[in-house]
């Protein structure tokens, strides 16, 4: 039997869910006392993904190292800070002289006038076990304690768990989880039914949907009072919640309940209120002339003590298509309803106020509406409501148009609905989420989140002022999201008309885009293609995203990719390269003089260490004004570190034998003898050195006479690690244990920040401690011990262990390396990280401690792990140590800050302020020396010494991090929705889609209907063509248009015989069509078979290709599936499936056919065997043979399933099976085996798995990956994995497991269920289970989930070995065992 991992190589994106709250304290870069404002946190999710994020006002950030005027125009720096004469233009010229009133912070008044911004900063990403179905806020009785909300979150299979932040573990700690899952309502489940959750306005309860018109109650406990009066106890309980209980609605309310479409709390009641919408009697289009008007409100209070659940109001006679419902605020009550056309406001004395947005509200309803303006035609089908004051809301319309919806009030009764003029366009929004009183959080599924800020006409500037920097970035938010306009605020022509035009009262509103959440929406279709124009030949994964206006190509790379600059091979630097900027002397008139002191200083010199032997050398490079490099000095030896010293002066050069200090131009100036270095780094003034035998030396400079002292001021025995640390953010600084400064040993970056940074030293322990002491005392601010056990949370003890205790106390040491660095773009965070022995990459972030410290003063910081990752080292590459480098990037909004990690397969460490820490695959197979550099007049650049030699490189422009995998959108003017790579011309073929107006004919061309007044829409359809596309530019080379009403199904790339290729055959591009002419005629199809030629070249020489159409066959039927066998094409044509021959490369010639199933999904060949999916007929397994023309049915399901995709799929060993999967998400194993006694002698594909996806697999690409290599043999294992892209957005890859593999691992999956707390108390297991009453057993067997089993990596050491050793392994072969699935393609 096969076997498979499945993993998701990226997540769900997008936002479905969102809710606001007070979760969790401000972090520490928004802790008291900072510019840093906390607005208050936002949770987002999309099927199993959360996000907790907290929103700040900050200050514009600037990029660092760039020249600011922080002075505002009329302000003057304090007293005796002036510029003396002459020293302004001494400034400009460069000559030294800085100017310190601009360098030193800015008063209380310059602050308030500076630029803020808002953004988005990731505390941390979940990934549930579970299908996220609800967000909501609450408070419990400890909210009055410490101030904070709990997160209520809902799931499919009818769960609601009670989550509080934990600001310890920097994690969400589950409080209760309340299952219903067991109730009678879930034993029979309506199709398409998907609970959601509610919550009170004021916390008193949550209320859960459920099947057959149920909702599940969950009390809160508010108060004291109300606790003892429910539960009659005297002291507060460990729960905040009373006992659950469910309420079915027509026995218990109204009878009348039934087919609920929304419900929602009203606020403003002494008593929990509840209004429901729901169809008593279900209609659609078709039915309108005999049943319309079939909606109803209703609301009811709900009474805990008596169980009584008195209707205070009902309204009935509701249009058809009602969809939701949205609270009006307490100070005129009642509820807002969205239908198709209209807008409806009921209040609790049942009174109505409709306000209709077309003119199909008055057709298609009996209520009375107000009179319409002719030229208003919106279609309210997917919108959302939000309120952002008492009195205005925002209509986001599913195009993506922004309305302004003002109540207009008489007294306390509302008297009229009026839909002002669009004020902006952005992405379709599928929640909204007042953050704070200006700023929305729009969610969408489709594309980008973007956070809104909404300015009223009182905010706007006036004509004259100086515009703020929110006008500064309008460009960018035009760019993103289109024009902000103004609502038109001219006189309305009367009070009761639907007019988008206010009165001169109301207020005009703009919304400008402050951040966002990155997103792609749909995968609409997948395919791998290699790009001929890189220097490196990887594939990269292209995928059609997006609908409409969110329509975009997406190209997913496997690596981060950089291009090459220019070749350097004179650099060498196996051993290490370093790129620094060194203020070297200048000659004027015979005089030598210092460059000038700038932070924006470029680098100027290049250190590199080269050797094929021993002892190896190492040479200093400067640059020659021809603007190449050149040697400026040798050395024998090997160079471990190099830096600048003394303000950028002088070069510290630290071999395995000595130290060395040299000037600008590289000359040695002095020299300490020291032996046995394995590994050193260079602060400016201090220079660490590690010996082989562990002792630790710290020496320092004089800056001011610029010369090194002898000894070093500082040594440690029994260190296995160490490194420098600088901390920039001023939050060490009240920590650090200071001591009288020694003379000249400020460093530059010191004395320009006003002295804010500190730094320090990081050591690991051979008795396993980890300490992190402080360079201006060298007393130990912060020690831990059991660094090598890998524990969740790093804490600080004042308790130092004594070198020398017994080491059969603590786990084996795994730990290799131990370097601290800032990861991260705006506000970068400290992160430490280690690399241990067995490859494994552990990440912690620094957080705020806000306990007081006892005793000595120690650093009041802790480190949480966030991440864990296995590196791949193939087992027959060289041995290479891995160096952990932080870098510093130039971007094009802000630096940032990173960590590179060298050796065999590198990586790369990066993370933005609104994504978690990613790990990225370099595009070098092994890197020996790496180092960023300006020495060449950019800050993008880096230097590698690699397999391919030494070069300069930059990130590919475009490539977007954040993600899982590196990725470039391409922004299109169509929506693609299928897409394909032609291998011999290297071109893309893409299917692209407009909407167009749809207009029903009959038999003779007739129009039988058209519509007769402005305000009456045509329905719309796509319209399809076929597009050639060059990947180097991504422009549109040519297409062809398919005629009207006839949508592109199918688009393949298939090898047909062909007379005219030497071969006799030939790649075609093959698309299927669909005709919809209306629900009168009978839809049809077409097969079009396009050839990619070219042309006669271009007067300049250049080539063109076109794409030309060789053949039309009309089909009875849709053609919705395509694929190729042995040189004949393979089609789906309705019901039936046709092999046909393309004949003289004209036309084609039917050979074989079958009577398949309903609907055919899929069609996939190999050899002689065709794998058929049909929507409701389930898998079919048909051979064809040529002599004589046959194609025969070998094997069917037992089970119809909804099959949308099928494809063969490789085991390890070579065994074949299918894999299957259905609208649902459920993905099966079938296994062709006649032996087998459930298969009836091979009539009856064999299920040998079933595993739960809980998202449609909607697309699959198939790509063969090269195993590693043996040594034994030359042969090269190829394996075969399958992609799936789904509808939310996500990539699924499966990989073949081994025998053995798959058994150890599924050990390991059971040990992580039973031992391991997951998130929201939810269960593994029934998540990845399928309900299937056909078998008495759940058959979970033969997929591994990658979800669960990337945890073990992420677990303690010592829990690692409980695990293993339970079932009878070690820790190091389980982690092999995960490397494989590790690599993508």
């Amino acid at each position: 039997m096969p076997y498979a991992h499945r993993q998701e190589i990226i997540a769900a994106n997008g936002v479905e869910f969102s809710v606001s709250l007070r979760l969790s304290p401000p972090s520490l870069d928004a802790s008291p006392g900072s510019d840093i404002t906390s607005i208050g946190n936002l949770v987002i999710a999309r099927t199993n993904i959360l996000r907790v994020y907290e929103v700040r006002q900050q200050p514009l950030m600037l990029r660092q190292n760039r020249p600011v005027a922080l002075t505002t125009t009329g302000t003057r720096g304090r007293r005796g800070t002036e510029a003396v004469e002459g020293e302004v233009e001494m400034d400009s010229q460069g000559d030294g002289f800085v100017n310190v009133a601009e360098v030193k912070s800015v008063s209380k008044f310059e602050q308030e006038l500076r630029p803020t911004e808002t953004r988005l900063y990731l505390l941390r990403e979940f990934r549930l076990h579970g299908v996220v179905t609800g967000l909501g806020k609450v408070q419990t009785l400890a909210t009055s304690e410490d101030g904070l909300e709990r997160l209520l979150v809902s799931f499919k299979d009818a769960k609601v768990s009670l989550l509080e932040w934990s600001d310890s573990a920097q994690d969400l700690i589950t409080i209760s989880i309340h299952t219903y899952e067991r109730a009678p309502q879930l034993l029979t489940i309506p199709p398409g039914f998907v609970t959601y959750m509610r919550v009170d306005p004021l916390s008193r309860c949550a209320a859960l949907l459920l099947p057959h018109e149920s909702v599940a109650i969950l009390p809160l406990y508010q108060s004291q009072v109300e606790l003892d009066a429910l539960e009659q106890e005297n002291g507060i309980r460990e729960v905040p919640y009373s006992q659950s209980f469910v309420l079915n609605l027509p026995e218990e309310v109204d009878s009348k309940i039934r087919n609920i479409a929304d419900f929602v709390f009203l606020p403003g009641f002494n008593n929990v209120t509840l209004a429901i919408l729901y169809q008593e009697r279900q209609t659609w289009t078709g039915r309108i002339n005999e049943l319309k008007d079939t909606f109803s409100l209703s609301i009811f209070t709900l009474d805990f003590l008596t169980h009584s659940y008195p209707n205070i109001a009902r309204v009935g006679g509701l249009p058809y298509d009602c969809f939701s419902l949205l609270a009006c605020p307490p100070s005129y009550g009642g509820v807002l309803i969205l239908s198709s056309n209209s807008v409806i406001h009921v209040d609790q004395t049942s009174r109505t106020t409709s306000l209709p947005v077309n003119g199909w509200a008055s057709r298609v309803s009996s209520i009375t509406y107000p009179p319409v303006q002719a030229s208003l035609c919106l279609v309210l089908d997917g919108s959302r409501l939000s309120f952002i004051d008492e009195r205005t809301a925002l209509l986001f319309l599913s195009t993506g148009v922004v309305h302004p919806l003002t109540i207009v009030l008489d007294g306390r009764v509302v008297s009229r609905l009026q839909l002002d003029q669009s004020v902006a366009q952005c992405t379709p929004a599928s929640s909204l989420t007042l953050v704070s009183h200006d700023h929305l959080f729009v969610g969408s599924t489709v594309g980008s989140s973007p956070l809104l800020q909404i300015t009223s006409q009182a905010d706007v500037p006036k004509m004259g002022e100086e515009p703020s920097q929110d006008d500064m970035d309008e460009d960018l938010d035009e760019d993103l999201y289109g024009a902000t306009t103004y609502a038109n605020t001219s006189k309305s022509g009367n009070g009761t008309s639907t007019t988008f035009s206010g009165n001169d009262a109301q207020k005009s509103l703009r919304l400008a885009v402050k951040d966002s959440v990155p997103g792609w929406g749909v995968i609409q279709d997948l395919a791998f293609f290699v790009d001929t124009h890189e220097a490196r030949l990887v594939p990269d994964l292209l995928a059609c995203t997006g609908i409409g206006g969110t329509s975009t190509i997406t190209r997913f790379k496997s690596h981060l990719p950089s291009v090459v600059k220019r070749k350097i091979q004179t650099l060498g630097g196996n051993r290490g390269i370093w790129s620094l900027p060194v203020r070297r002397e200048m000659r004027l008139r015979g005089s030598r003089l210092e460059q000038p002191v700038t932070l924006s200083l470029e680098d100027t010199i290049i250190v590199t260490s080269h050797a094929t032997s021993l002892p190896g050398v190492s040479r200093v490079f400067g640059k020659s004004p021809s603007g190449d490099v050149q040697i400026l000095s040798r050395a024998p030896g090997i160079t471990l570190a190099a830096g600048t010293i003394f303000q950028r002066t002088n070069i510290m050069q630290v071999m395995t034998n000595s130290l060395r200090l040299l000037n600008g131009d590289g000359q040695e100036i002095d020299t300490i003898p020291e032996s046995d270095v394995t590994s050193a780094q260079v602060s400016d003034p201090f220079i660490l050195v590690q010996r082989k035998d562990g002792t630790v030396n710290v020496y320092s400079g004089d800056t001011a006479k610029r010369s090194l002292n002898k000894q070093p001021i500082f040594t440690l025995p029994n260190c296995l690690s160490s490194s420098l640390h600088i901390d920039r953010s001023g939050k060490w600084e009240a920590r650090a244990v200071h001591r009288p400064q020694q003379q000249g040993t400020e460093s530059l970056e010191s004395i320009l920040s006003g002295d804010k940074s500190t730094q320090w030293l990081v050591l690991h322990r051979s008795n396993d401690n980890f300490e992190i002491r402080s360079l201006l005392s060298f007393e130990v601010a912060f020690s831990s011990q059991g660094l090598s056990d890998l524990p969740s949370v790093i804490e600080n003890f004042q308790e130092i262990a004594v070198i020398g205790t017994d080491s059969t106390q603590h786990p084996p040491n795994d730990v290799d390396k131990v370097v601290m660095a800032t990861i991260g773009e705006v506000g970068p965070l400290t992160h430490l990280v280690v690399s241990t022995k067995s490859n494994v990459l552990i990440l912690y972030r620094c957080v705020l401690n806000n306990a007081p410290s006892e005793g000595r003063q120690l650093l009041p910081i802790r480190f949480v792990k966030i991440l864990s990752r296995i590196f791949h080292v193939p087992a027959s590459s060289p041995r290479i140590p891995r160096l952990l480098i932080p870098f510093t990037v130039g971007t094009d909004d802000h630096d940032l800050h990173g960590v590179f990690i060298s050796g065999v397969n590198p990586v790369w460490v990066v993370a933005l302020s609104g994504s978690p820490v990613r790990v990225y695959p370099d595009s070098h197979k092994i890197v020996f020396g790496f180092s960023t550099s300006s020495a060449f007049k950019s800050r993008h650049d880096f230097l590698f010494h690699s397999d391919e030699g030494s070069t300069l490189e930059q990130w590919v422009p475009g490539v977007q991090l954040g993600a899982e995998l590196p990725y470039e959108s391409v922004q299109t003017e169509r929506m693609y929705s299928k897409i394909a790579f032609h291998p011999d011309t290297q071109f893309i073929i893409a299917g692209s889609t407009l909407q167009r107006n749809f207009s029903s004919f009959d038999e003779d061309t007739n129009l039988i209907w058209q519509p007769d007044v402005p305000n009456i829409s045509d329905p719309s359809c796509g319209a399809s063509s076929v597009e050639l596309i060059s990947p180097s530019t991504w422009e549109v080379i040519d297409g062809y248009e398919f005629p009207q009403y006839e949508q592109l199904t199918a688009l393949e790339c298939v090898v047909l015989e062909s007379a005219s290729s030497p071969s006799g055959y030939k790649r075609f591009i093959v698309a299927g069509t669909a005709m919809d002419r209306g629900e009168d005629l009978a839809t049809r199809g077409a097969v079009y078979i396009f050839e990619i030629v070219g042309v006669v070249p271009q007067t300049d020489g250049s080539g063109r290709y076109v794409l030309r159409l060789r053949c039309r066959d009309e089909s009875k039927g849709p053609v919705t599936a395509i694929c190729g066998i042995n040189g004949y094409l393979v089609s789906s044509m309705g019901q039936k499936i046709f092999v046909r021959g393309f004949d003289l490369d004209e036309r084609l010639v039917g050979v074989a056919f079958l009577d398949a199933g309903t609907y055919i999904t899929s069609l996939r060949s190999l050899k002689n065997f065709i794998l058929i999916g049909d929507a409701l007929k389930g898998t079919w397994l048909a051979g064809f043979q040529e002599d004589p023309f046959k194609l025969t049915v070998l094997s069917k399901g037992r089970q119809p399933t909804p099959v949308t995709n099928a494809d063969f799929f490789f085991g390890s060993d070579g065994q074949l099976s299918c894999l299957v999967t259905d609208e649902e998400g459920v993905i099966r194993i079938f296994e062709y085996n006649p032996r087998h006694a459930e298969s009836n002698n091979g009539q009856l594909l064999v299920c040998r798995s079933e595993f739960h996806g809980h998202t449609d697999h909607n697309v699959i690409a198939t790509l063969a990956r090269r195993g590693e290599e043996n040594d034994q043999s030359d042969q090269v294992d190829i394996e075969s994995i399958l992609t799936y892209g789904t509808l939310n957005g996500s990539i699924v890859m499966f990989t073949p497991a081994p025998d053995a593999v798959f058994k150890r691992l599924s050990l390991l999956q059971g040990q992580l269920i039973r031992n391991v707390q997951h998130i929201a108390g939810l269960n593994p297991r029934a998540h990845r289970m399928v309900r299937n009453d056909a078998v008495a057993k759940a058959m979970t067997r033969g997929i591994l989930d990658g979800e669960l089993l990337n945890v073990f990596p992420s677990l303690e050491q010592r829990l690692q070995a409980e695990m293993t050793a339970q079932i009878g392994t070690d820790r190091r072969t389980l982690l092999n065992d995960l490397v494989p699935f590790v690599q993508l393609w």
